[in-house]
């Protein structure tokens, strides 16, 4: 068993190590191909709908045939959405490249959690490590992306995500399912159907909603920018987005069984609300503030992913891991599509305070919400 899931920690970092570099990359490649904030914004906003699209046939699939598969389509993935952003030129050929690799997220994030909830025997605490070995990977990826965009370029940059992503495909073939079911139709719609969920299910779908509400605003595209209208250069931006990230691994790490699920929501919930609020208006303060709040932020980003992950440890049912965490997400993901599709209008129109302030404020509702229902279970 420990063998197993240490083949999906060794896949997340890998996905995680590129998505990192994607994350510096991309937003300022497409500025340097002349496409303007609104059509980023409505680019970026296509990725969460098609990842919850598509995560909810795969999650339905591999409930019953079994994880390994998706795993597996994860790597043929990375390759071929790197290569479509080697390629674009345009916002249809960026757009195309995001529709591709909400396909290839929804195909983890379909399996990785389900997986580990089925192998290891502190759920909790192995989703946990799971989310902190993801935020570190990804930590890492960004800290060396600005330094990679110095010395090999925007094109040469994707090109090497691309030969990382090959890794993939041999720790998914060495993979073992634990479980392998007949595909039966009728427990699947049973399985799907929200009505048969009870009443904490359901709330817990409206906590994520507003979390998704809050996330889309400053999702993707937007801190790279905002750093880069605050004067700092590539390699700053790289490295600042792998540090708030490191910092967020870290403390979602050092979060394992530390402390009660619903202390956790609540107190970070006030810090994360806070710190973010600050960080909005942190553009008219000296670049020095800036960066010690935008760091900061990765801390208390880090302690609200444990208190994610110990939600879907209490809500997702044993029968239908993959299923249950795809229809908690469902809320999440939608939500998130809108406020994505907002954030670059509201760029647009009123600067980057006005997206990071609103998502500040969204977020208390979030955490309230969540603390008030946890705290009784």
């Amino acid at each position: 068993m420990k063998k197993q899931i240490k083949n999906v920690f060794l896949i997340q970092s890998v996905n995680a190590f590129i998505v990192g570099i994607l994350t510096v990359v991309l937003p300022l490649l497409m500025e340097d191909r002349g496409i303007n904030i609104v059509s980023i914004g409505l680019i970026y906003a296509s990725l969460p709908i098609i990842f919850q699209l598509t995560r909810m046939g795969f999650a339905i699939l591999s409930d019953f045939i079994g994880r390994k598969i998706f795993f597996l389509l994860t790597g043929i993935m990375n390759v071929f959405y790197t290569a479509i952003y080697y390629f674009a030129s345009g916002p249809l050929g960026f757009l195309f490249g995001k529709v591709v690799e909400g396909t290839k997220e929804a195909s983890i994030w379909s399996v990785n959690r389900p997986f580990i909830l089925e192998h290891a025997k502190n759920k909790r605490k192995g989703l946990i490590q799971m989310r902190a070995i993801d935020s570190v990977s990804t930590a890492l990826g960004s800290l060396i992306a600005g330094f990679l965009i110095a010395w090999l370029f925007y094109p040469n940059t994707i090109i090497l995500t691309l030969l990382i992503g090959l890794l993939i495909i041999p720790f998914a073939l060495a993979m073992k399912d634990k479980r392998v079911k007949r595909f039966d139709v009728i427990k699947a719609y049973k399985l799907l159907d929200y009505k048969r969920k009870g009443k904490f299910f359901k709330i817990a779908l409206v906590i994520l909603c507003l979390m998704g509400l809050s996330y889309g605003l400053i999702a993707g595209y937007v801190f790279p920018l905002f750093l880069k209208s605050n004067g700092f250069n590539v390699e700053w931006i790289g490295l600042l987005l792998g540090f708030q990230t490191l910092l967020a691994g870290v403390f979602t790490y050092f979060c394992i069984g530390k402390i009660k699920l619903w202390k956790l929501i609540f107190y970070s919930g006030i810090a994360y609300s806070i710190v973010l609020f600050l960080l909005g208006v942190s553009s008219v303060l000296i670049s020095s503030i800036l960066v010690i709040l935008f760091l900061l932020f990765g801390i208390v980003s880090g302690a609200v992913d444990a208190g994610v992950e110990g939600i879907f440890s209490r809500v997702a049912d044993s029968e239908s891991y993959s299923i249950d965490i795809g229809l908690l997400f469902m809320g999440f993901h939608s939500a998130r599509t809108v406020s994505l599709m907002l954030s670059g209008f509201l760029i647009a129109s009123f600067g980057f305070i006005a997206p990071i302030s609103l998502s500040a404020f969204i977020f208390i509702g979030y955490f309230i919400l969540a603390y008030r229902t946890f705290r009784k279970t």
